[in-house]
């Protein structure tokens, strides 16, 4: 046998097949809730799409007898969860910092994947609260092509590093006074916070922000980055 068809025939034997994945779009029509019914095997997993308005409150809960199952929340344009099962448990309550399709990741512990284990699972998702409405471009002018009001740079220091870097910060801006501020950190991940006034009250991480003020400046100290931002770059002016 030549060896290239040899080696065709080993990577065959010993490949391993691909996490079968299903995806499947909830429907709420802005608010409501729906209740949904499951099974999962081995490595298998189940995305659940919804779509959530900045300032509203998306409410995950799941009931199943398997110890090993859990559910994630993640955010748009993103693979870094804001909520994650496995440490946090079967139930969520999370303020949305800005408006997309969420992703609700129905799975198991990976110890429970390689046994190839089963879990039923009921999973309830609600969406409550107003959305907040963008301020509109006649009021307060968009970045072209874009959904934003404001773009700029902000210097991020990131724990153990001698120097903050420059990273690229957007702002949507809201009916109210309120808005979100998306920081593009470094490993490609997109931080979210809901401003309203001088308060975070909404955010896009596991990890719940530690906020301070001086002046006219908000700091943050968030999943070992740390920045701050002025009110002007918020709200403008």
């Amino acid at each position: 046998m030549k060896r290239k068809a040899l080696i065709t025939l080993l990577v065959a034997a010993f490949a391993v097949p691909a996490h079968a994945q299903s995806t499947i779009d909830v429907r709420l029509g802005g608010t409501g809730s729906k209740t949904l019914k499951g099974t999962i095997k081995g490595r298998d997993f189940v995305d659940y799409r919804v779509n959530v308005g900045a300032g509203q409150t998306l409410a995950v809960s799941m009931a199943t007898r398997s110890t090993a199952a859990y559910f994630n929340i993640t955010p748009p344009g993103t693979e870094w969860a804001m909520f994650n099962g496995s440490t946090e448990g079967n139930s969520a309550a999370r303020r949305i910092p800005a408006g997309g399709r969420y992703t609700v990741r129905v799975y198991q512990m990976a110890a429970a994947g390689r046994r190839d284990e089963s879990a039923n699972f009921t999973l309830k998702l609600s969406v409550t609260g107003k959305s907040l409405s963008p301020v509109p471009g006649a009021q307060d002018a968009v970045i072209p092509g874009t959904k934003f009001h404001a773009a700029t740079e902000i210097p991020v220091r990131v724990e153990g590093s001698p120097s903050p870097q420059n990273c690229k910060a957007f702002v949507t801006r809201y009916r109210g006074g309120s808005a979100t501020l998306e920081v593009h950190l470094p490993q490609e991940r997109k931080l979210r916070l809901l401003f309203v006034g001088n308060s975070i009250v909404g955010w896009s991480s596991m990890e719940r922000p530690s906020v301070s003020r001086k002046g006219d400046e908000t700091s943050v100290r968030i999943d070992g980055f740390s920045f701050a931002v002025v009110d002007a770059v918020l709200y403008g002016g």
